[in-house]
């Protein structure tokens, strides 16, 4: 990781947004998520449910729930960004520690935010393509996918908020102390 921040050039980016945020990181916040929707999935082909009746369900279910996660995340990441701005900060980030704390919270956060836009986008599309009823002898093909993506889409959206819950935390803790 040293690696990687030492060759960049701009704190910008999404270069830099990645950097903070690793592929371990994504992978520890990606197993309950995966774990879920599998274990949908499989429930849904053991109990010969009509999967693409199912994929309806979790789209409205997702369509309803992500877009209110997104605001969430992103009026949490206002308030984390106008404490980046107050005073209490300044000390904070003159510690190495610190500005550390300050740029992983930013990544995380705006991880969190890409997520939940590229679902929101991915929710979009599934449903718009599921309202066309396509008949397929292939539709199963499709669907036990699409069902997968969109289990893990909006699972990922609604369990990244207790890793947000306690970044608001940690950061009210700093100004305590």
């Amino acid at each position: 990781m040293e690696i990687i921040m030492s060759k960049r050039e701009k704190p910008f980016g999404w270069k830099n947004m990645l950097c903070n945020y690793t592929l371990c990181e994504f992978a520890k916040d990606s197993t309950f998520p995966l774990i879920i929707s599998f274990l949908l999935c499989v429930m849904a082909a053991v109990s010969s449910l009509d999967i693409y009746k199912q994929l309806l369900k979790l789209l409205q279910i997702g369509i309803s729930i992500v877009p209110l996660m997104a605001a969430f995340i992103l009026t949490a990441y206002t308030i984390i960004l106008s404490f980046f701005m107050g005073e209490k900060c300044k000390d904070i980030k003159d510690d190495s520690k610190g500005k550390e704390l300050i740029e992983n919270l930013n990544s995380s956060f705006a991880v969190c935010l890409f997520a939940s836009a590229a679902s929101i986008i991915v929710l979009v599309v599934a449903t718009c393509i599921a309202n066309m009823e396509f008949i397929s002898v292939y539709s199963n093909w499709v669907n036990y996918p699409t069902y997968f993506i969109v289990c893990y889409l909006t699972v990922f959206s609604i369990s990244v908020l207790v890793g947000i819950i306690i970044d608001i935390y940690n950061i009210g803790q700093t100004t305590i102390l």
